[in-house]
């Protein structure tokens, strides 16, 4: 549980650190996810398109996963 929440705060400090820059392009990156709820990793992709000068538009997508428990495949 400590590494975990040693990981996230590392994970979270280059962040914020990253998103202080002046955001003038479209960008595209990928990342690692872990949902807590069903205890599972996944993988995503994250953009930012700027709209105006302080306006930017984040979609992102995550997909988890498929693992299986008791024999049985979940999705």
């Amino acid at each position: 549980m400590n590494l975990k929440l040693t990981f996230c705060g590392t994970l979270l400090s280059l962040g914020v650190a990253f998103s202080t820059q002046a955001q003038e392009e479209t960008r595209i990156g990928l990342f690692l996810a872990y949902g807590t709820e069903i205890e599972n990793i996944g993988i995503g992709t994250k953009a930012e398109f700027p709209i105006m000068e302080n306006l930017t538009i984040s979609p992102s997508l995550i997909y988890y996963l498929p693992k299986e428990e008791y024999c049985v495949k979940v999705n």
